[in-house]
């Protein structure tokens, strides 16, 4: 039978399955078919099967947006993952943010890019701000510690904030100078608000909370790590002596601002990484490959990876190991880490833990940076928002030129779960790239 004369419903259901540009290929082979190009469903699945985010602001409801809207934001999306799946990425554009200083290091800078939108917010210990991507330029600013208090300051967390309809929250940890005791915790919580236009963007304080006089056997010895929800701001950091990870969370509709202090009982290292998801609180680290649950209600399960899909270990030793647990709230969290033994490792952690005394999650893929000369290795890792992608940067001893010369290689690895398996692709690098000033992927 002809396709012009099946039902409506049945030729909607088949085009669902076909790539954007190939729909739009069969819609136009006949006028018969070419009506049902201004049916908004077809847009509405090539959104909803997008791998990454999607490219509109966050909370944004598809189904709200006229056809024209979900036409514009189709291609986009469809053109991302093109652009992104190809043999040769390339970035749509390339801008250089100063954001440094006089006094300041890269290690001062936290930085959170809200996707489908053309905002970053930078935190650099003293003051929060939200910039334009494009130009740079200053949108809004919330200085967070008084201009003569020297030495304190705030973190923002590693794991990107909370993106709701035209707002935007951020956890931050305190951070307090090295001759200061720690006697307690800190967290708060900054709102960004801004219209469609962009044009009304501000910062504010929502939420200052604070755990007391804490016991000497759980002050930290690190910068917290902080996180949010929509119910819940918590922090995680590895404590003095035992150098045994704390989490610490609040809820936000509690008046009186009471801390749950929860010590944990397996080392994850010297930065551990906390992230909230689907009511649960997750701390990982580099120094473990358990992955700790704490449930609201003090239930704490460690999850271990299966025994035979751990990544095999390497000699060797990464410059800058780090772990990000990373999640959008709808597809379980993932954990990225950068290893000891410089493997780049993505695994997708279970939204309930299994039954029995051992949970585990799912198979960990690693990732090896090519060894295109003796001595490569990976040295930095910047996770996208969603994480299933990141960039890494990696460098190795040049065969020629000047004796210690490096060549730098730059990276876009992404993370496909059905069937699961990672593919990495090399981005074009600027002449005049310094790897010192830090990079950010602001699309996934």
């Amino acid at each position: 039978m002809p396709l012009t004369q099946l039902p409506t419903d049945l030729v909607l259901a088949i085009i669902q399955h076909l790539e954007l540009a190939d729909a739009a290929r069969l819609l136009s082979t006949c006028r018969a078919l070419q009506p049902l190009a201004q049916l908004k469903n077809i847009y509405l699945q090539t959104l909803r099967n997008h791998p990454g985010p999607t490219p509109c602001p966050p909370g944004t409801p598809l189904t709200d947006l006229s056809l024209a809207a979900l036409r514009q934001y189709a291609i986009r999306a469809y053109t991302l993952a093109r652009n992104w799946s190809s043999a040769r990425p390339t970035p749509h554009s390339m801008h250089s943010i100063p954001f440094l200083e006089p006094g300041q290091s890269l290690e001062h800078i936290q930085l959170n890019v809200i996707p489908g939108t053309p905002l970053l917010v930078v935190c650099d210990r003293r003051t929060l701000s939200c910039r334009e991507t494009q130009t740079g330029r200053v949108l809004a600013r919330l200085r967070l510690v008084p201009e003569d208090d020297v030495g304190r300051g705030y973190r923002m967390g590693r794991t990107p904030g909370l993106n709701l309809r035209g707002r935007s929250l951020f956890a931050l940890a305190e951070v307090l100078p090295a001759s200061q005791e720690h006697i307690g915790q800190c967290a708060r919580v900054v709102e960004l608000t801004y219209d469609e236009d962009y044009g009304a963007v501000q910062l504010k304080l929502t939420h200052d909370l604070r755990t007391g006089v804490l016991p000497q056997e759980l002050l930290p010895a690190s910068v917290p790590d902080a996180a949010l929800s929509e119910t819940h701001v918590c922090l995680a950091y590895h404590r003095r002596g035992t150098r045994l990870p704390v989490l610490i969370h609040w809820r936000l509709d509690d008046a009186e601002g009471r801390a749950t202090v929860v010590p944990l009982q397996e080392r994850m290292g010297a930065a551990p990484s906390v992230i909230v998801q689907d009511g649960a609180f997750y701390v990982a680290g580099i120094d473990s490959d358990k992955v700790i649950r704490v449930s609201e209600t003090g239930k704490v399960d460690y999850i271990a990876p299966k025994p035979s899909d751990s990544p095999s270990t390497k000699s060797g030793r990464a410059s800058n190991p780090a772990t990000f647990l990373l999640g959008d709230g709808t597809e379980g969290a993932m954990r990225i880490s950068l290893t000891p033994t410089q493997d780049l490792v993505f695994s997708a952690l279970p939204t309930h833990p299994g039954v029995g005394s051992t949970p585990t999650y799912t198979s960990p893929l690693a990732y090896t940076a090519p060894k295109a000369h003796p001595g490569t290795r990976i040295t930095r890792l910047w996770p996208g928002v969603s994480g299933r992608a990141a960039v890494i940067l990696a460098c190795a001893p040049r065969q020629t030129g000047l004796m210690g010369a490096l060549g730098w290689r730059v990276e876009l690895v992404r993370y496909h779960p059905w069937p699961a398996r990672i593919k990495a692709r090399a981005l074009p690098l600027r002449t005049h790239f310094v790897p010192r000033c830090g990079a950010f992927p602001t699309a996934e």
